[in-house]
């Protein structure tokens, strides 16, 4: 599979677009087409939300409202004090919803991150408290990449 700089976190949240379709990549600090082939690229972080989306399809919940709160968050962190966090978020999410998907205790364990983290973290959205329901969803991942990764 190829992936391109128009699926890439970096691309699509710059807002910064020149006159000829490209965009700024704000990790590589360059002007960049959606269709750059991103194969060498060093920061190419697919545009999505593996956890949540794995987490909703367990419980067959419907995720659109969680993907709300999941781009909220991402914008945050798209910021470029958090830049190095959320590339290493991208190279964990995929290995974390894959063993959560395998994991025997999977709807259980849906259920409580729901419960426990992101249902306070929209809270704390809705409430206009962004950076607190950024921290609440890095707490998430945080323990997610400890329970399935070991780190």
């Amino acid at each position: 599979m190829t992936d391109y700089c128009g699926e890439c976190i970096w691309w699509v949240n710059s807002s910064d677009m020149n006159g000829d379709g490209r965009r700024w990549c704000v990790y590589a600090h360059r002007y960049e087409k959606a269709t750059q082939n991103a194969k060498d690229c060093m920061c190419f972080a697919p545009d999505g939300c593996l956890i949540v989306s794995s987490i909703c399809e367990i419980l067959d919940e419907p995720k659109e409202k969680w993907l709300t709160l999941y781009e909220a968050v991402k914008e945050i962190f798209a910021a470029s004090e958090h830049t190095e966090w959320l590339s290493a978020y991208y190279s964990l999410a995929p290995q974390i919803a894959d063993r959560l998907g395998a994991d025997e205790q999977r709807g259980q364990i849906a259920d409580e991150l729901i419960q426990e983290y992101i249902k306070p973290a929209y809270a704390l959205w809705e409430g206009g408290n962004l950076d607190q329901s950024a921290k609440q969803y890095k707490e998430m991942v945080a323990y997610l990449a400890n329970r399935y990764l070991g780190i």
